[in-house]
């Protein structure tokens, strides 16, 4: 594989990924993407030594139309923090999968790294 210049990553639009989730507690589904690194570093520090409102946090920065732009803004936090747990958990179990944050992809970072 060839080595990459910095022009070569400032000039390459990362693929968008995301997985659509049915919700039928809204009456259809919504798209679930991958973060960027910043808004990984942003969750973390968030939620570094509790976990309260991370479901809404996730679907609040995650869900996107089918051309990859943002369904909700910070504004919308709120009116999602106030949704059903059963709607929110779907959309969350797929944000955590699509980004490598379940408990199974954390030990195996963890396990690579102690390798190396």
């Amino acid at each position: 594989m060839a080595c990459l210049s910095k022009s070569d990553i400032a000039n390459k639009q990362d693929a968008r990924k995301w997985e659509t989730v049915d919700v039928p507690e809204w009456g259809g589904s919504v798209n679930v993407r991958v973060m960027t690194a910043n808004e990984r570093d942003m969750l973390e520090v968030r939620f570094k030594d509790q976990r309260i409102g991370s479901r809404a946090y996730l679907a609040c920065m995650l869900c996107c139309d089918e051309n990859g732009v943002d369904l909700f803004s910070d504004e919308d936090l709120p009116m999602l923090e106030k949704k059903s747990a059963s709607s929110l958990n779907r959309i969350f179990e797929v944000a955590l999968r699509l980004n490598g944050m379940t408990d199974e992809a954390v030990a195996e970072m963890e396990k690579n790294s102690e390798t190396t």
